[in-house]
């Protein structure tokens, strides 16, 4: 097994909290880590647990070169690194550990995949060609054409000897170009470089030594490697468009992944953690490994542990009531309409506002409250002598249902009730000249009291009808339509108006959801 120094060197950038969350988590033993999560789980039982992917495989980088006493590592298996965070994840309810091999094999089943692997391979396969007769600068292309489709796939993960093999031909080619292109030899040259960190970064088994390569391509190999030790693996590790890729892939909330690097005072262990939820690496520790000290299993638990010590819960969502019960709709809507039955040869528009209420006791049916303020202004032939207010309150029940969740249509029905203001109107030239004054002003010009309807305020009951439809905007949001009509029978006699015609235009607000 894998050994580890208590020596940790944490690469993230902590905050106060995290401090605090981190402390808390060291200091919390087995015993009480058990405690802490029963009691966590009668606190917080409704929760949904973060899907965990561990991507393989680890990788070991350590250059060849070195004497064999310095890279014994490379005969190391690293299944314990992926055994200690399984068996750390399966014991903790807030995760859910996802396949890595399932997941990318799934993906590689995709047509869209194969395709782009198929295309990979055919632009691979004409960069060997072209290098092989001689023609670097088509070769370069053909090259850079199938990195570009390697890396939409899998296949660094599934195949790294594969993108690995391109970039070593890719590097030998720029080694080539430096050559017969002096003018351009630096840049050639650090194409190269980069080529051969790429190989290495990918499939870092790839044996590149004097046996079967000249000492340009051996030298600028292990200067690559060099370089990646200097930055003490900095180029190794995940990216964050890496791991949101492979987060895509396993359809996971969080990414782990570990390596093992040579450096210049022993091995060490690198472990990184993303978490898609923050949008950001979580762990990203390395640990130095002294065979003699601890087990490397202590160390990366205790860096689990301090990361999910500071993770915030993901609460269970809300669950709609069954059938829709409890659901309330709260509208509220501008309103236009008018009287079809009235004393005035004029039609009288009349507009106002109207606030609803429908509270659902079934997905289908419910109970139905709104009011309404209407105001009919002096009309453009001067029949209403003073505008006209009417004050309207509706209860009953509605019905309806919704069309795949953006559409809800609904029909309403109950009592009418309104109050009609007072009612002054007249169809005498002369009524309206007065004013609405009784007033002779000859025998063949006057306004007579009987011209004129004056009536003071009164109350009618009828009942109301409406048909209308919702339309969902975002989240609770829903543009309100409705059209309305309500038929008056008291009083029995002397009603001033009756079939109102009118329609609602606002929003609605889905109270519950």
């Amino acid at each position: 097994m894998l050994l580890s120094t208590i020596r940790t060197k944490n690469r993230s950038s902590f905050t106060l909290g995290a401090v605090l969350c981190v402390f808390g988590a060291i200091s919390i033993g087995q015993p009480e880590l058990a405690n802490a999560q029963t009691a966590l789980e009668l606190l917080q039982p409704d929760i949904v647990p973060r899907s965990v992917v561990i991507a393989r495989p680890f990788r070991v980088y350590a250059d060849p070169a070195l004497p064999p006493e310095e890279t014994g590592l490379r005969e190391l298996s690293l299944t314990d690194v992926e055994a200690v965070a399984r068996r750390f994840f399966a014991r903790d309810r807030r995760y859910q550990i996802v396949d890595f091999t399932s997941a990318v094999l799934g993906e590689a089943r995709e047509t869209t995949h194969e395709e782009t692997v198929f295309i990979a391979e055919q632009s691979a396969r004409l960069g060997y060609g072209h290098h092989r007769s001689y023609n670097l600068a088509s070769s370069v292309s053909e090259f850079d054409s199938a990195i570009a489709a390697y890396q939409r796939t899998t296949r660094s993960w599934t195949h790294p000897e594969d993108l690995g093999e391109v970039w070593l031909t890719l590097a030998r080619v720029h080694l080539e170009l430096s050559e017969v292109d002096p003018e351009r030899a630096d840049e050639h040259l650090a194409h190269a470089t980069e080529a051969f960190r790429r190989l290495i970064r990918v499939n870092p088994d790839r044996q590149v030594g004097d046996l079967n390569f000249p000492n340009s391509v051996v030298g600028a190999y292990r200067r690559a490697y060099l370089d990646h030790i200097i930055n003490r693996g900095a180029e190794l590790r995940l990216t964050h468009q890496e791991a949101l890729r492979l987060a895509q892939i396993a359809d996971a909330q969080l990414v782990v992944y570990a390596f093992v690097m040579t450096v210049e005072d022993g091995h060490t262990l690198v472990l990184q953690a993303y978490d898609t939820q923050e949008s950001r690496f979580v762990i990203d520790e390395e640990f130095a490994i002294v065979p003699e000290l601890t087990a490397v299993s202590s160390a990366i638990e205790a860096a689990l542990s301090r990361m999910a010590a500071c993770q915030e819960l993901i609460p269970a969502p809300v669950v709609e009531p069954p059938n829709g019960r409890g659901t309330l709709y709260l509208s509220t809507a501008f309103s236009l309409g008018t009287y079809t039955t009235r004393p005035t040869d004029r039609v009288f528009a009349n507009y106002g506002a109207k606030v609803s209420l429908s509270i659902m006791l079934r997905e289908t049916f419910g109970l139905y409250l709104s009011g309404m303020q209407w105001t009919a202004p002096r009309d453009a032939d001067g029949e209403l002598l003073r505008p006209l207010e009417s004050t309207r309150g509706v209860i009953g029940v509605t019905a309806g249902g919704r069309a795949g969740g953006r559409l809800r249509a609904f029909a309403v029905g109950g009592l009418d009730f309104t109050r009609l203001g007072r009612f002054r109107a007249t169809d005498s030239f002369w009524c309206k000249v007065s004013e609405g004054e009784a007033f002779e002003f000859d025998e063949e010009r006057r306004c007579l009291q009987s011209d004129m309807v004056d009536e003071e305020p009164q109350l009618q009951f009828g009942l109301s009808f409406g048909v209308g439809v919702d339309v969902n905007l975002s989240g609770p949001f829903w543009l309100h339509l409705q059209g309305n009509t309500s038929i008056y029978s008291l009083p029995i006699e002397d009603r001033r108006v009756n079939f109102p015609l009118w329609v609602d235009l606002g929003f609605t607000y889905e109270l519950g959801r």
